[in-house]
């Protein structure tokens, strides 16, 4: 007899002593789980303090998070954690584990001690976390703090910092452990690229503007209209009228920028795709396709971001590109003229 012969020939399930030695079995060895997930909490804990001692700050960090997530009933591992990531220099993440510890430490005491760690933490400026990640990248290469001093950098919004931003996304880039990390980094450094094509167009813009107001200062300055700059009698002031070259920047810069968000979206869309497929094991049996299919779609993508910004450098064109005006027209005026019958009349208006 075959053993699922003799399971359905028993009908076990319905067999409530069985059952009742199944979940007693289970509740002895509940215990013992907890209490080696405890005492695995514990060497990573003791590993953590040693490490801490020996100001081999990023070392402990890792430990103590180590422990607070094998045993999260002791929160002493959350404080620890924190105050190792303080040391390491990366301050928001250490804020944030401190202000969890405080939330589920029971003691007053203990909670009213840690408060002098986190107070200074808790109005830290963007410049001083950009120091202090600064630091810790020089400090502790292995944490691999790129993309959390590139975010510092991006939140003081200044060109030289973008500047900085965007090299250590291409670091981070390059030193991803993951496809995820990966993707991460290429979203920063885009965004990073963005924002300093929006500083360089604003810049540009700005210096256009004031020099046109200088040149229109410099021309109302002079000597050469002796109404001081006012409309002659029976003339219109001139408008400004659009050219062909300008209509064509907009409606082609207007074209590529919506034709590059297209490319990155589908890039994106399709990279992400991909991902997935691999994750599923599509790719198991065929690893150069996945690289192929990748590669693939982060090419779009890019040449989005190409397509995109050449569209916004036409439209800035368009916008810089000085325009002539009409010219003035004439007030109302009448002629007389002799003709072979007479004389004839006309005027303009």
């Amino acid at each position: 007899m075959r053993w699922t012969d003799w399971i359905g020939d028993c009908n076990w399930l319905a067999r409530p002593t069985l059952l009742a030695h199944i979940a007693g079995w289970i509740a002895l060895a509940l215990p013992g789980l907890a209490w080696a997930g405890a005492d695995e909490a514990r060497q990573f804990a003791e590993k953590g303090a040693e490490a801490f001692k020996a100001a081999q700050y990023w070392e402990a960090a890792v430990a103590f998070e180590k422990a607070a997530q094998l045993d999260p009933s002791d929160p002493k591992n959350l404080r620890y954690a924190g105050r190792a990531w303080q040391e390491v220099g990366h301050l928001r993440k250490a804020l944030v584990l401190l202000e969890a510890y405080l939330k589920i430490e029971p003691d007053a005491a203990l909670k009213a001690s840690a408060e002098g760690k986190i107070a200074p933490l808790r109005n830290l400026t963007p410049l001083q976390h950009v120091e202090a990640l600064s630091a810790a990248l020089v400090k502790y290469p292995q944490a691999r703090l790129e993309p959390e001093a590139a975010k510092a950098h991006e939140e003081i919004g200044d060109e030289a910092s973008f500047k900085k931003a965007a090299e250590l996304w291409e670091v981070a880039k390059v030193r991803a452990a993951s496809d995820a990390e990966r993707l991460v980094a290429e979203n920063g450094s885009a965004r990073v690229a963005q924002r300093l094509f929006d500083l360089r167009a604003k810049r540009e813009k700005d210096e256009a503007d004031r020099n046109q107001k200088q040149a229109d200062a410099k021309s109302g300055s002079g000597k050469g209209n002796p109404q001081d700059g006012k409309a002659t009698p029976g003339t219109a002031e001139p408008s400004e009228v659009s050219t062909p070259m300008t209509t064509l920047l907009y409606g082609a810069g207007g074209a590529l920028v919506l034709g590059g968000a297209a490319l990155v979206l589908v890039g994106r869309n399709t990279a992400d795709n991909v991902d997935t497929d691999a994750k599923a094991g599509k790719y198991a049996t065929n690893p150069g396709k996945y690289t192929t299919d990748r590669d693939s779609a982060d090419i779009t993508a890019y040449a989005g971001w190409g397509v995109a910004a050449a569209g916004a450098g036409m439209l800035l064109w368009a916008v810089l590109l000085p325009t002539p005006a009409k010219a003035p027209t004439a007030g109302a005026g009448w002629w007389v003229a002799p003709t072979a019958d007479g004389f004839a009349v006309g005027g303009s208006f």
